[in-house]
């Protein structure tokens, strides 16, 4: 044999071989890819899973500050109910089973009241005359200037069957 045939075939079969460790080393490659590729993929699922439990998790720090929001809310009607006058207009007996009636203007709040206003409608009669019926009127329907916590003002009116 000659030797360029010898040498040829020599070369051959060196890059047989070195194709033989491509081979093997680009089935490694595939197969460490493929294995990175599932990686990846877990990895994925498992982010959506924490993007998921992190929706959820703002879903209920948005319900806790709503709820907080109307706490808040409860508690500054009520501190400001509480600090306001709470001003009542009655008509009572003035003593059970009397014919004398007493009109009631009564603060039950735990503030002073200022600049308060009765309005009677229809208006209080009189069988003593309209004279009379203005003049009570007017008393009854003049501006109080300040009415204290617990303060009271009666006015007695008759009645007569």
């Amino acid at each position: 044999m000659d030797v360029l045939a010898i040498s040829a075939l020599a070369v051959s079969g060196l890059g047989l071989i070195a194709s033989g460790f491509a081979v093997a080393y680009s089935r490694q490659q595939a197969q460490a890819a493929k294995q990175q590729a599932l990686a990846a993929h877990q990895q994925v699922a498992a982010a959506q899973e924490q993007v998921q439990a992190a929706r959820e998790q703002v879903d209920a720090a948005n319900r806790q500050v709503a709820a907080a929001v109307r706490q808040i809310e409860v508690a500054e009607r009520a501190h400001r109910e509480a600090a306001e006058p709470y001003v009542v207009v009655d008509i009572r007996p003035r003593t059970p089973g009397s014919m004398l009636l007493v009109l009631v203007i009564e603060n039950l709040g735990t503030t002073l009241a200022r600049d308060v206003r009765v309005s009677i409608s229809p208006p209080l009669r009189s069988s003593l005359g309209e004279d009379d019926a203005e003049a009570i009127n007017a008393v009854l329907t003049r501006p109080i200037t300040q009415l204290p916590p617990n303060g009271v003002l009666k006015y007695t009116l008759l009645i007569f069957s």
